[in-house]
């Protein structure tokens, strides 16, 4: 029973260790590349913003 402790340990340990390079290597690149960090956070803004006001006008009716 023991070693299912341990394993499980090592799977969160190495879950948390993973999680904590993507992050540091999301920042890294941020602190790269900040006029492309904009420029996609800007179209990403703009093509919700475009697609959250189709939805709010409803489907297309047909007559």
């Amino acid at each position: 029973m023991m070693d299912f402790f341990d394993s499980a340990f090592h799977f969160v340990g190495d879950c948390l260790s993973g999680a904590l390079n993507v992050a540091e290597s999301v920042v890294d690149f941020v602190a790269e590349n900040p006029g492309k960090v904009v420029l996609t956070v800007v179209a990403t803004a703009a093509t919700g913003g475009l697609a959250a006001a189709g939805r709010q006008r409803g489907p297309a009716r047909r007559r």
